[in-house]
């Protein structure tokens, strides 16, 4: 199977898990709005799968994949499935402990002394929702490890359909049987959680099933493999924050949200999952496709093959990523009107989401090319580079974090910058994550700095976008039917000036982009 085809797979595959989720985010917030308890719920929410990042999607895939290419190029596919079955056989005892220790964990929230009354209530009901939530953490972060062989052995779709199974029992559990049982709020979300522990377990057992029918048998083995093992533990260990540093700045961001008022995480949050959506779609597409090309190239010491990998799926994500996010700023409110303004979720939740939205749109080429950058990284077997960095990103994070929504600004509620400047902070950390990132990869694979993706042009072509969808904001009414034909009109002719515009300023990207589309 080409590149091509793979990378059109994962796409379709989470086209179809993200409009499931998308869904599901527009029945939650319709039932829930931006209230405490689903600020609540969020952050219980965000704690297991911070986890899945850091196991699944994040440290531990890239300490298994070069580990088990050398294994496969080595030894053959039956190798690297008992070395598999000695790897998650661990991870489930670990889980496990963990799973334990979380529950316990949430117990202690209600000794805890909390002067605001307002943030105390959140933090007990984010304690109680956690005690159901947390379990999902065991079946996620194993569906994730048995991705991790799906996606080598090319098996792409089971992986990408995963989380498709969690979005539809969500919507079930609360849009099919919560909203009809009770009227009380703090009842339908517990149907909500029982939707997410379903959807845990078929996130499990159906990838599970895919890679069973490539040959692995399941085996409980905590048999020694001491060389391979602990390349692999040597490798997760130092990549662990390096790989997810994303993840924990939009965790920081959530957690410190919390403490500002009942709407500011809920307000975040729905701007993320937005955010992520052309990111999942194709980003992560890309970058899930390629890392075993380019860690195959570092394996072979093929440092101009694996130099020109990066340097094609680095313009293939920018060249998408880049008026993807234009594309979200300029269109925030009407999609915020046109899909989300219902029930619960008012004129002024659309109000206090949207310039959050805005500010991460224009960041989304800034975390399409750090997740794909860090694998790079990784796949050169070099796990310190990224937590160095990462540790200079989330102090920068953090610190940004503590004094940006505290600044004067007089025309803003509460005076302050409040909440965008979380939103801010994000970003802006994430930037310098990827600046600095990119700068290292340079130095490590000189043929890396010989080759150059067209950002500017990129950019140049992005930017007409404005000239259709500007008029159109100004023009069409504000009610639900006038953003949708804002969105219909301003979203397809935005992409045909686009796709103009970049054939005439790097027709090289435009004829790449053709071929992955039309081919």
């Amino acid at each position: 199977m080409s590149k091509e085809n793979s990378i059109r797979i994962v796409a379709l595959s989470t086209v179809l898990s993200r409009f499931t989720g998308f869904v599901r985010d527009v029945l939650v917030y319709a039932v829930f709005g931006t209230s405490a308890i689903n600020s609540a719920f969020i952050i219980a929410f965000t704690i297991p799968n911070l986890f899945r990042r850091f196991m699944g999607e994040g440290a531990l895939t890239s300490a298994l994949v070069p580990v088990l290419a050398h294994e496969e190029r080595e030894k053959g596919k039956e190798a690297v499935f008992a070395l598999f079955n000695r790897v998650i056989s661990r991870a489930a005892i670990l889980l496990i402990i963990i799973v334990i220790v979380g529950v316990a964990a949430f117990q202690l929230v209600h000794f805890i002394k909390i002067p605001d009354e307002s943030l105390r209530e959140r933090l007990s009901l984010a304690a109680k929702l956690g005690v159901w939530i947390f379990p999902y953490l065991f079946f996620i972060c194993l569906s994730a490890l048995i991705g991790v062989v799906l996606n080598l052995q090319k098996r792409f779709a089971s992986t990408a359909l995963a989380q498709i199974w969690v979005n539809l029992s969500m919507t079930l559990m609360l849009g099919g049987i919560g909203i009809y049982v009770s009227n009380d709020d703090y009842i339908r979300m517990l149907w909500l959680c029982a939707g997410v522990l379903l959807g845990g377990v078929l996130q499990l057992l159906l990838p599970g099933y895919a890679l069973t029918r490539e040959g692995w048998k399941p085996k409980f083995d905590l048999s020694p493999d001491k060389e391979r093992l602990k390349e692999v533990w040597m490798l997760f260990g130092p990549g662990l924050l390096g790989a997810t540093v994303a993840q924990i700045d939009v965790a920081i961001s959530q957690l410190l949200a919390f403490g500002l008022n009942d709407a500011a995480t809920s307000v975040l949050f729905l701007s993320n999952r937005l955010m992520q959506l052309p990111l999942g779609v194709f980003a992560i597409a890309v970058t899930t496709v390629t890392f075993p090309i380019i860690a195959q190239r570092a394996a072979a010491k093929d440092e101009e093959g694996l130099a020109t990998a990066y340097r094609d799926s680095a313009t293939l994500i920018q060249a998408v990523m880049i008026p993807a996010g234009v594309g979200l700023a300029l269109l925030a409110e009407p999609v915020l009107v046109a899909f989300f303004k219902w029930g619960s979720f008012d004129a002024a939740s659309v109000l206090a989401t949207t310039p959050i939205l805005i500010i991460y749109a224009l960041g989304i080429p800034f975390y399409a090319g750090t997740t794909l950058t860090i694998r790079a990284l990784h796949s050169l077997k070099d796990m310190q580079t990224p937590v160095r960095w990462g540790v200079i990103t989330l102090l920068t994070n953090l610190a940004l974090s503590l004094t940006l929504p505290h600044i004067p600004f007089a025309s803003l509620p509460g005076g302050k910058i409040g909440t965008m400047g979380l939103a801010f902070a994000n970003v802006l950390s994430t930037a310098l994550f990827s600046f600095g990132l990119r700068y290292e990869l340079k130095r490590k694979v000189a043929a890396v700095a010989r080759v150059k993706a067209p950002v500017i042009k990129i950019v140049a072509a992005a930017m007409l976008m404005m000239v259709l969808v500007v008029p159109l904001l100004v023009l069409l009414p504000e009610n639900k039917l006038g953003r949708f034909i804002c969105i219909l009109v301003g979203g397809s002719g935005g992409a045909i000036i686009y796709a103009a515009g970049l054939y005439f300023f790097s027709r090289e990207t435009f004829l790449m982009l053709k071929k992955l589309v039309f081919k």
